[in-house]
């Protein structure tokens, strides 16, 4: 089923520090699987960090810790209605998902997704304010096949809120050598228009102080 919610730009304040913890451990604990996997489910293999008792008031992390926190990166691409879109503009300061994939990916891509979707709506019954403050991004890595308005109509099956990114191949491997992760690449064999498409789908979880923590 298509979750429809509104898309906007979102004017409010972020979250006050008092209340990162909170909406960072409502996020992760809502996610049903880790943070971090790859096409070919071997390069990167899910880590789990440390759990902690939710119930207890702590957090259970899921995914890997990074020992030393990522900056939110600094590229431009465009959205699906073909604006420019300085991520780090957009979502400085909020909580922000940052998802690199491509439409046709046959596994990894659509449960990530579908899980995001999923850990976000958990989050309806929280503080009205909590699930506005969460911004999911994904970058569409196969230049010739991700275009604005397949890149749109796939993202509305899993959550319309969703933005998704768009580019050149040249624009697309500057965008990810930003994000600290390898450039994604086409698989030799296949067809000119079915072919699949190693990268690295990392799962970036970006909190207000513009760092990533996690992934």
């Amino acid at each position: 089923a298509i979750v429809t919610r509104r898309r906007s730009v979102r004017t409010s304040l972020p979250v006050p520090r008092s209340r990162l913890l909170p909406l960072v451990a409502a996020l992760v604990w809502a996610w049903p699987l880790g943070l971090v996997a790859c096409c070919d489910g071997g390069s990167f293999a899910s880590k789990a960090g440390e759990r902690r008792d939710a119930q207890a008031g702590r957090v259970a992390w899921r995914g890997r810790v990074l020992s030393a926190p990522l900056e939110r990166p600094t590229f431009t691409l465009r959205d699906t209605e073909e604006a420019a879109y300085p991520i780090h503009e957009r979502t400085a300061g909020r909580l922000t998902l940052l998802v690199f994939g491509y439409t046709p990916c046959p596994d990894v891509c659509p449960s990530h997704l579908g899980q995001i979707a999923e850990a976000i709506r958990s989050l309806e019954d929280r503080p009205p304010d909590i699930q506005e403050q969460v911004q999911m991004v994904f970058v569409g890595v196969d230049a010739e096949r991700d275009t604005a308005p397949r890149v749109r109509a796939w993202l509305d099956h899993f959550d319309s809120s969703f933005v998704g990114l768009v580019g050149s191949a040249e624009e697309l491997a500057s965008a990810q050598t930003a994000a600290l992760i390898a450039p994604a690449a086409r698989d030799e064999g296949g067809t000119d228009t079915s072919y699949t498409v190693s990268h690295a789908s990392y799962v970036l979880l970006y909190t207000p102080d513009d760092r990533a923590h996690l992934r």
